[in-house]
């Protein structure tokens, strides 16, 4: 908490997020007086980190260059007659972005890799301001990556490979993993297997992701913590099936994990699942999970302190540390729905400010339909993916079933968050901030009474099933 409120009192200069520091600091004064110590010196060290960051996130360039020699570090993006990628100049990150004339054009982008260099002659614009209130700021968006300006080239020459990296090499297996996937697979499939193997939602047709969008479901194509789980899981499993011993399985999984997270894209939620993944693997159970997620939110702040604006990472950590703390409850469940429930509930009610804020609308079917998606995407959806690609590459003859069963059920599946994505949804626009700061205080408050014996009434009106006096007793007991 101290790094979160350092990071954000620095890069925003927000009042809020300082007076907010000061109450946390009188808080720990006050009920945590062992910790103090070293919360301020962790505040410290992430305000001065976080200056340091703000001073060099700025740019050389006037706007009048024409002339660039330019090393691309990111994968090509085509999108219909649209092209994108990120290039860099000297120690300066530039947005590319180009519009096909032809296809010959499209097939010479196509054959870019991460590590070419090229001359890149073309004009630099500043990127766009949000033209109406709330709209979605272009130019702060790519401030957050450190880009201030966008290419628009007229032609490239003399392009050659160079020496690539350990991490360039792996994102153009990536890629090419990506290439294999369009390539050999139905439309619809190969947009979920892309999103649920690689990270890649970019194939998704755009009424679909806006349904799950609107559901409350997108986190089920966000490679987390639960793929992590059920991949890192299932691969010990294998590895004691064999006669590996657990010590060399850890070794060769830990090795094995920052590999997969360049794969899958590096997103903030792929990053905190792999830390906290290897806490476990490293320290087993003397690691307690809310350590685990304070270790992955501090080693993410030090790697870039404005990944704390990106959604990705909000979200993860928020849900991660809502169901950490509200844990013992949906144990106490007996019954596999009842837990479903619990957990599609603690998620939806935690991150109803970000929802609000960032998207200004939030589905009354959201938990329901997670009871229902999330074991469909975990058991079914998930393994057929993975099983798809492995049988493909290796036996074919076996994959065209697979693939017949993952096309039905995506088929379907896609069909339902259609059909409802307009239904039940309320629009409740952005909210001032000082309603946004009272929906938190709210959701704290109810999270730190939920023991008590007044909030019985409120869950068994959400859930009916739960009116039974040992499960009350269950849930609401002094001692738990």
């Amino acid at each position: 908490m101290a790094a979160v409120l350092a990071v954000l009192s620095m890069l925003t200069k927000s009042v809020v997020c300082f007076i907010l520091s000061f109450v946390y600091s009188f808080f720990l004064l006050w009920r945590k007086r062992t910790l103090f110590f070293a919360c301020m010196c962790c505040y410290l060290f992430f305000s001065l980190w976080s200056r340091w960051a703000a001073m060099h996130n700025v740019t050389t360039l006037s706007g009048d260059e024409t002339t660039f020699s330019v090393r691309f570090i990111a994968p090509i993006y085509i999108d219909g007659d649209q092209v994108k990628t990120t290039v860099q100049w000297q120690k300066e990150r530039l947005q590319l972005a180009y519009r096909l004339r032809t296809e010959e054009e499209k097939r010479k982008w196509e054959g870019i890799q991460i590590g070419t260099a090229c001359l890149l002659k073309g004009t630099l614009e500043r990127p766009s301001l949000p033209t109406n209130p709330y709209a979605f700021n272009y130019r702060r968006y790519l401030f957050y990556q450190r880009i201030h300006w966008i290419v628009r080239p007229a032609s490239l020459e003399r392009c050659m490979r160079t020496n690539v990296t350990w991490i360039e090499r792996l994102q153009t297996i990536r890629q090419q993993g990506i290439r294999y996937i369009q390539h050999h697979f139905p439309n619809d499939v190969s947009a979920f297997m892309q999103a649920l193997i690689y990270g890649e939602r970019s194939d998704i047709e755009p009424t679909v992701l806006a349904g799950y969008q609107k559901l409350g479901l997108i986190h089920l194509l966000a490679i987390s913590g639960l793929h992590m789980t059920l991949l890192i899981g299932g691969c010990f499993y294998l590895f004691i099936r064999f006669g590996i011993p657990r010590e060399r399985a850890t070794i060769i999984l830990l090795g094995c994990i920052p590999l997969y997270v360049v794969l899958a894209g590096a997103a903030p939620s792929v990053m905190r699942a792999a830390i906290m993944t290897s806490c476990f693997l490293l320290f087993s159970s003397r690691l307690r999970t809310l350590d685990a997620l304070s270790v992955a939110s501090l080693l993410l702040l030090l790697k870039d302190p404005y990944i704390i604006f990106h959604l990705g990472f909000q979200l993860s950590f928020l849900v991660c540390f809502a169901l950490m703390i509200c844990s013992s409850f949906i144990q106490n469940e007996r019954s596999v729905v009842r837990q479903l429930f619990m957990t599609s509930f603690i998620a939806q009610i935690s991150t109803l400010p970000l929802l609000l804020y960032h998207f200004y609308e939030v589905s009354l079917l959201s938990i329901p339909l997670n009871i229902i998606f999330v074991p469909l995407y975990s058991f079914i959806i998930l393994p057929l993916s993975f099983a798809a690609f492995l049988t493909h590459l290796f036996m074919p003859f076996i994959s065209s079933l697979i693939i017949y069963v993952l096309t039905v059920v995506i088929e379907y599946a896609n069909a339902l968050v259609v059909s409802l994505a307009d239904t039940s949804v309320l629009t409740l626009g952005r909210p001032p901030l000082l309603l946004l700061v009272a929906y938190i205080i709210a959701i704290f408050l109810f999270f730190s009474f939920f023991r008590i014996q007044k909030v019985r009434g409120y869950i068994s009106f959400f859930v009916p099933f739960c009116h039974d006096r040992a499960f009350h007793l269950a849930i609401f007991s002094p001692d738990r």
